[in-house]
């Protein structure tokens, strides 16, 4: 698989799923269509990097650029929300070489290489192995880009963080604060992975059929693993297995707030808690 080129299906592939992100049937998830329309979408072989940008007729123009990076399985078995490895980097153009922020890029594997080697995991019921599981995979990363841009899971606001401190300041020499205050409180870096489980279920229920029934397959068996040691586990010394891995998280949290807020889930997510 180190030697692998590709072939006009793993191109095509691509250019489908950049297609379904922008279907008006997620509209409800991607709002702000701003958020997403910057992000550069990454692929490579062992001798090119494939990358699409989107133009401002709102086409995606792809270039071809040459490397001379040896991949592992590691890059070729899945999509990430962000550039790996990280020594690609250097191949791309001057623009585009900034932080996830200002630069938003997803990566991954071409689809031959992503079904030959999710078929090798030793994973039951593993529901990434067809066509429509790599083209949610790549929904799945633009909903974590979109997740990611509103910077809720830290005190990312520096004006707000200097007001705090100011406010606090005052209180700590003995003056009143005259007006009202909303403190905003971070959420779990693991909502992330939330909203992008969401979207990735929701446009499955809508697009992809066949990956939805894979899905639920595979969660049906994986939590009832879940529950088995869950019910082992002593919570006063010991993690949770919701603690544990922000996937399995995703997967039982995400799928209980689908059903209890359809087509509002987005909203939810991304309000602001605020004290």
């Amino acid at each position: 698989m180190s030697r692998y080129i590709a072939i006009e299906q793993d191109l095509n592939a691509i250019t489908e799923a950049l297609d379904f992100v922008w279907k008006k049937e997620l509209r409800f998830i991607f709002q702000d269509t701003t958020k997403i329309s910057d992000v550069i979408i990454i692929s490579y072989d062992s001798k090119k990097i494939y990358a699409w940008a989107r133009s401002a007729d709102d086409k995606y123009l792809l270039d071809v650029i040459p490397h001379s990076i040896k991949l592992s399985n590691k890059y070729q078995s899945g999509w990430r929300a962000r550039l790996e490895p990280k020594a690609l980097e250097k191949f791309l153009p001057e623009q585009w070489q900034d932080n996830q922020f200002s630069k938003p890029k997803i990566s991954g594997s071409l689809f031959t290489l992503f079904i030959q080697i999710q078929k090798l995991k030793h994973r039951r019921f593993n529901p990434y192995t067809s066509y429509e599981s790599y083209l949610a995979t790549i929904v799945h990363e633009f909903a974590h880009v979109y997740y990611n841009s509103h910077k809720l899971w830290w005190y990312s606001n520096k004006a707000e963080n200097i007001i705090y401190i100011q406010l606090a300041q005052k209180l700590y020499g003995g003056n009143k604060i005259s007006k009202k205050v909303s403190l905003r409180v971070p959420t779990q870096d693991s909502t992330s992975e939330l909203f992008a489980f969401c979207a990735e279920y929701t446009a499955a229920s809508i697009f992809w059929p066949k990956h939805k029934k894979n899905l639920d397959k595979y969660y049906t068996a994986r939590l009832d693993e879940l529950t088995m040691e869950e019910k082992k586990k002593n919570l006063d010394v010991e993690d949770s297995v919701l603690d544990r891995s922000h996937h399995d998280l995703a997967a039982v949290v995400g799928r209980i707030l689908i059903d209890r807020y359809p087509g509002k889930w987005p909203e939810v997510l991304l309000k602001k808690f605020e004290l």
